[in-house]
């Protein structure tokens, strides 16, 4: 009688998993969507991005910033920042990330062109960690030249 009492009690309990390992996975699908789409938005957003470490280290770049040449050298996952960016523009960056506001370079001169570049921080969980430059064109020079 124990025994299958027991054997009943494991019965539900396996049951009660199942259900827990269905709605996880269903939430981690859910997730993984979100993801996919948050990738593909960035993707093809119609600004250069370019996400930076606090390491110094190029985390991402969108199609848009993949086509930029800074200083001869193209963008490239995984590079430093000191391959791109003079001391002045490195400041920037770093005073973004410890004072938590978006800083502003001015006046980027690309492949003879300026534009100004926004360094806005992280945030959320996830500050502290690093910051997004996004590249705003001053004149009618196209991204993917």
């Amino acid at each position: 009688e124990k025994v299958l009492e027991q054997n009943e009690e494991l019965k539900k309990i396996n049951e009660n998993l199942e259900i827990l390992v269905k709605k996880r996975t269903m939430e981690l699908e859910i997730q993984n969507q979100a993801l996919e789409l948050s990738r593909a938005i960035l993707e093809d957003l119609p600004i250069p991005i370019i996400g930076i470490s606090v390491e110094g280290m190029i985390a991402v770049i969108n199609q848009d910033a993949g086509h930029l040449s800074i200083n001869g050298e193209n963008i490239e996952v995984g590079k430093e920042i000191n391959c791109y960016f003079s001391k002045i523009e490195k400041e920037k960056i770093v005073s973004a990330l410890e004072a938590s506001t978006t800083q502003i370079i001015k006046n980027y001169q690309m492949s003879g062109v300026a534009c100004d570049i926004d360094v806005t921080p992280l945030s959320g969980m996830f500050r502290g960690r690093g910051v997004i430059l996004s590249f705003r064109k001053k004149s009618s020079f196209a991204w993917s030249e």
